[in-house]
């Protein structure tokens, strides 16, 4: 019988905090380091101790943003706790009186995260305040390894010698406080709490690693102190789980010891070796939450479960069965609520084509004929890339909107949703980030976080995706895109169509990051007003682009056919990964898009669509006006789609709205909805593609009612 492999896993989940104005001061990031790591004992040596080192970057904005001198940790020199306070840091301190020392030299008026401000300067005997004072206590060192001082002492940054360099010819360093030795110090915000010490011996398979603590002499956890020196704006990442196991308890203590330094390399959002605690960003507050409640305020987070007797404690089942976070969508969340509806309501939530436009297609005629003329091989599978006349059919349609494009280069997908979910199983990889557009389209967003991507929202204005502000939002996240998606005519949901600089402009970005750019064009020949623009695809040829489109704007939305036009290369890697989903899109659905192509008049239907659609939308532009006059409600005019976005009063929430619309039977999908963090709460997209120009009238006024009670 086999004996049982112990486990381990190490959670991690990434924090990537753009930099925050506080006091006219910009703070750095703030990075909040793994548990406290334990420096191994040597032979024959004593054991070793969990300790505290203060460190440079500590109370990052806070202190600068006072003004006010920063401030040591309590461990104060054994013989000068009642009088002094250590100012200094490192093992480079030296102890002065509170009194005299007063504030640091380039700390209290520095920005922030800028390590250099200033030239800082270690505290020695060169320094005027040391001259001043008149007299200068012990250097906490050990004596071992000391040299004479060069040029140009205190100078950020190690000159040589163990302890840099920084004693003068014939200076006697202090005897080691609390039998401190020479090892690498723990971060200031990392320290053991109520531990005993440790006896553990640095195996020679793994040095210079940090070990976790094979046995614990009491204690009912290992806890991290964690000072928020900045507050957060926002916060998002992917998550990254390390998950491994060994046969005896020697291998799984190796293999954590190999992850474990992990968590003092990543910016972390929660992260843990056992239950997870997790941080949640409210307003410029920090907060910290676990199972037992609101963990803000206390000194310490638990990020470690209990040790002893030499064993890992086993995971608690809650972690180990802890299910990966996926996304959904809250549009089609609100469809299924409409759906669900006893009383006959006006639904202004769903963006397909009306039932009017579907019985011009006179579906029921194609199917019977695909069926009649080809019996069961219309039923069976068919090729990954798509039907060949098919796509031969989408190449001679993106050519004649100027994509030049070969049959090659195109892959029939199940409609444009697994196209962008393709792009991004080629493309992206977890913590890749994104660009994308806000308002936005929300099951692309949803898609790109459960790919573990990092999405960086930018607004959307009249001209549709603002480059100059997605450039800036680049340089302060720190980030390097890997994706820029865009839907560039007639946006989903805003209705804005990205102008023709601004497409240029976007190329440009995308080619200095190395990116690759994504549009999705599914309402791109639904234009009522003006002349269509080139697609993004067809400006340039330094950035890769992967152009998506669809029939189910302008055909049988529930055939689920799409495609994507992209280089051959991509569309070979774009076709394995299909494979390993449903092998090919449906061959029924297929032939029936081909037949209706194939008796000709597309052209002629399309035209149909868009006076059928251009009627609706003026429509719903003069309801809107008749019942919201005065309101201080607001929306924009697109030139074409389904869609307007309808601002609110700032004192009415569109999820609160929703609710009370509901009851007077009429439906919409509130903004929040297409978002992660930038808030569209005062806001909702408006559709008019199904209901008939009479519902539209009877659909608008039951908003308004809805409106007057809440506001």
């Amino acid at each position: 019988m086999c004996a049982p492999r112990r486990r381990g896993a190490l959670g991690l989940r990434e924090l990537h905090a753009p930099s925050v104005l506080r006091g006219g001061l910009e703070d750095a990031p703030l990075r909040i380091r793994g548990a406290a790591r334990l420096a191994p004992a040597r032979p024959r040596d004593r054991p070793g101790r969990l300790r505290c080192a203060p460190h440079a970057d500590r109370d990052r904005g806070r202190a600068a943003a006072r003004g006010a001198a920063r401030r040591g940790h309590a461990l104060q020199h054994p013989r000068r706790a009642a009088r002094g306070l250590r100012t200094g840091f490192g093992c480079r301190a030296r102890w002065i009186s509170r009194r005299a020392a007063g504030p640091r030299s380039g700390h209290g008026g520095s920005v922030a995260g800028d390590r250099h401000a200033g030239r800082r300067r270690w505290i020695g005997r060169g320094d005027p305040r040391e001259r001043r004072i008149g007299r200068v206590g012990k250097r906490c060192r050990r004596a071992r390894g000391l040299r004479a001082a060069r040029e140009h002492r205190g100078r950020p940054g190690r000159t040589g010698g163990r302890c840099g360099g920084r004693h003068r010819a014939g200076t006697r360093p202090a005897r080691r406080l609390w039998g401190r030795r020479d090892r690498r110090p723990l971060h200031h915000r990392q320290r053991l709490q109520g531990r005993a010490r440790v006896s553990i011996t640095r195996p020679r398979d793994i040095r210079g690693y940090r070990r976790v603590p094979r046995r614990i002499r009491g204690g009912p956890v290992v806890s991290v102190t964690v000072r928020l020196a900045t507050p957060l704006r926002a916060a998002a990442g992917g998550n990254a789980t390390l998950s491994f196991d060994a046969p005896d308890l020697a291998t799984l203590t190796r293999e954590i010891a190999v992850h474990y330094p992990e968590l003092a390399a990543r910016v972390l959002r929660d992260g843990e070796f056992g239950r997870f605690v997790n941080v949640f960003i409210d307003g410029e507050d920090v907060r910290f939450f676990s199972a037992d409640g609101d963990l803000s305020g206390k000194r310490t987070v638990e990020i470690l479960p209990a040790m002893s007797g030499g064993a890992v404690a086993p995971l608690p089942e809650q972690s180990a069965r802890r299910e990966h976070e996926v996304f959904g969508s809250f549009i089609d969340e609100t469809i299924g609520i409409v759906a669900r509806q006893t009383r006959d309501t006006v639904s202004f939530a769903v963006g397909s084509p009306s039932r009017e436009a579907l019985e011009l297609v006179g579906a029921d005629d194609l199917t019977a004929t695909v069926l009649r003329r080809e019996g069961a091989s219309a039923l069976g599978y068919g090729i990954t890339e798509g039907e060949p006349e098919l796509r031969e059919v989408v190449a001679a349609g993106a050519s004649a909107r100027g994509l030049e494009t070969d049959a090659s280069d195109v892959l029939i997908s199940a409609g444009a949703l697994q196209a962008i979910d393709l792009a991004c199983r080629v493309y992206l990889r977890p913590g890749d980030a994104v660009v994308v557009e806000s308002p936005g389209f929300a099951n692309a967003l949803s898609a790109f976080r459960n790919h573990g991507a990092t999405v960086l929202e930018v607004p959307v204005d009249g001209e549709g995706l603002d480059v100059g502000e997605a450039s800036r939002l680049i340089r302060r996240s720190g980030a390097r895109p890997r994706m820029f998606f865009v839907v560039p005519n007639f946006q989903n949901p805003s209705g804005e169509t990205l102008s023709l600089g601004r497409r240029e402009s976007l190329l440009a970005l995308a080619a200095a990051y190395e990116a690759i750019v994504v549009e999705d064009d599914p309402y791109g020949l639904l234009r009522y007003r003006g002349a269509d623009l080139p697609p993004v695809a067809s400006l340039g040829s330094r950035v890769d682009v992967v152009s998506i489109g669809t029939f189910s704007k302008t055909f049988l939305p529930g055939l689920r056919v799409g495609w994507a036009i992209a280089s051959t290369d991509t569309i070979r890697r774009m076709a394995k990964v299909k494979q390993t989903m449903d092998s090919s899109t449906g061959t029924l659905a297929q032939r029936i898009v081909l037949e209706f192509h194939r008796r000709g008049g597309v052209d002629a239907h399309v035209g149909r669509l868009r006076e059928l659609y251009r009627h609706k939308q003026d429509r719903a532009r003069t309801a809107l006006a008749r019942e919201f006059a005065g309101t201080g409600v607001t929306w924009n005019d697109p030139d074409g789609g389904f869609y307007f976005w309808v601002r609110l009063p700032h004192d009415v929430d569109a999820r609160r709205l929703l609710d009370v619309a509901l009851e007077e039977g009429v439906a919409f999908v509130p903004g929040q909805a297409f978002a992660i963090e930038r808030d569209h709460s005062n806001a909702l997209r408006f559709s008019i593609s199904g209901p008939s120009p009479e519902r539209i009238d009877e659909g608008v006024r039951r908003l308004r009612r809805a409106f007057d009670r809440v506001a």
